[in-house]
């Protein structure tokens, strides 16, 4: 960070300190004398750009240039400047935390001429954001149950201030900020739909509402959930599924042969990710007919219809769901019927559908989630129409796979084909050079051997 971020007496006082040889340590404290009477704290904010313009002040040749020439330092100024680097220690309460008054926010301890430089920037980062912080924390208060977001970009002098404002407000619970940069940044999300320019770029409202909801129709948040707090345990439980009965009387996999095949795509996308598609559908159009929609009705016009739109999205990802629960299943076996490995002989998997109901029932009931994934609870008749979705994934899957099974039933048997294992099978023991099984071996002591 630039030294020349300060003010010029701090950059004065520094250079008299350092003619004079005046290095010895010096404490320097923020901290606010007096409050409002209704505003009786502060929350501590800004430590984090304190200590990384701590970390990195500095004067470049330019900036020596600069106060030899304008400011009419002297070379020996200039070289203890060159040379300065902060080397003391910060105490200070952590960003978050209550702050009162007479209380400091941070303690700055150092060669007097580096805490001095230092005051201006300290300030600055402190006084601002606490004070944002601050505001932020009484906001939370009064809505305890609110997501809170910031649009201070639109109004902050500077958008070094928008930026200290996103940051600021997260540390005392705000949910998100509009400022797409800040968000990035410090990993928080970005919130917003679209201002009234928006709107007058259409013929009316109306349409402008209903192409905004037809460009939106789910949210970025509910694919997100979907793909990620729904089906990774699920997928991790189906990595500790054992292996299918028959699965080493296969011959084994070429080593030209692809590890995903053209049969796994077929099943994946072509039946079982066609058959999900369609039952989607069928429960998202079920609930906007039942509503009285018909195609090309506005479902924002009507605040009522609009609602019936939020259930038929919301019931579009509780289909979904339901559709990978049957996906899970069909996906334990390759070719092997269900009923041979057992219904219930994989908990890891059935705790991973049973997490998978629960966030998704979550997701669509708690209000402070209804808020953040634009969710509406779908009527009761809507799940009495999804109950048999996992069933009927599952179903198609597998019809495909019993005729596959038929089809290699009534394949002819390759000569020799089986001898080794059925032998093996019937414990015959080993295979002699003229193909004649040899006599098995016996496995403990004869009637004419002596017992130890």
């Amino acid at each position: 960070m630039s030294g020349l971020c300060t003010d010029l007496y701090e950059i004065r006082m520094a250079a008299s300190y350092l003619r004079r040889g005046m290095t010895g340590p010096a404490t320097f404290s923020l901290f606010a004398r007096k409050l409002p009477r209704d505003r009786g704290f502060l929350v501590s904010a800004g430590l984090a750009d304190c200590l990384d313009f701590l970390q990195h002040l500095h004067f470049d040749n330019d900036e020596l240039t600069y106060l030899a020439d304008v400011v009419g330092l002297r070379e020996d100024d200039l070289a203890a400047l060159d040379e300065m680097r902060f080397t003391g220690e910060v105490w200070a309460v952590p960003e978050g935390r209550v702050v009162f008054a007479d209380e400091p926010f941070l303690e700055v301890t150092a060669p007097i001429a580096q805490a001095q430089l230092a005051e201006t920037a300290l300030l600055n980062f402190v006084t601002y954001q606490s004070s944002v912080a601050a505001k932020a924390a009484r906001c939370r208060i009064a809505a305890p149950q609110a997501d809170l977001i910031d649009f201070a970009a639109r109004r902050t002098h500077g958008l070094e201030a928008a930026r200290a404002v996103a940051r600021a407000s997260a540390i005392v619970g705000f949910a998100g900020t509009s400022y797409v940069a800040a968000a990035r940044e410090f990993g928080l999300p970005a919130a917003g739909t679209m201002a009234h320019s928006y709107v007058e770029a259409f013929q009316d409202e109306r349409a402008a509402f209903g192409a905004f909801a037809e460009d939106f129709p789910l949210t970025v948040l509910q694919i997100l959930a979907i793909d990620l707090g729904t089906e990774t345990l699920p997928a991790l439980a189906l990595g500790r599924e054992p292996a299918e009965p028959g699965l080493m009387e296969q011959p084994p996999r070429k080593r030209s042969q692809s590890v995903v095949t053209r049969r796994m795509l077929l099943r994946a996308w072509g039946i079982m990710g066609t058959v999900s598609g369609v039952l989607v559908l069928i429960a998202f159009f079920a609930v906007l007919l039942a509503a009285g929609w018909w195609p090309g009705t506005d479902v924002v016009a009507d605040p009522a219809l609009h609602h019936t739109y939020l259930q038929a999205t919301t019931t579009s990802f509780a289909a979904i769901v339901l559709c990978q629960i049957g996906t899970a299943f069909a996906a334990r076996t390759d070719r092997t019927a269900l009923r041979q490995v057992g219904l219930t002989t994989n908990r890891l998997l059935l705790a991973g559908c049973a997490f998978e109901i629960l966030f998704a029932a979550a997701i669509i009931y708690l209000p402070s989630l209804q808020a953040v994934f634009g969710t509406a609870p779908p009527p009761a008749w809507a799940y009495a129409l999804m109950l048999p979705f996992p069933a009927l994934v599952w179903g198609v899957d597998e019809l495909y796979r019993y005729r596959g099974r038929t089809r290699s039933a009534g394949a002819p048997e390759r000569p020799g084909a089986g001898i080794s294992t059925a032998s093996r099978s019937e414990g015959s023991g080993d295979v002699g050079r003229d193909g004649a099984p040899k006599p098995p071996r016996p496995s403990g002591p004869g009637p004419d051997d002596e017992m130890p």
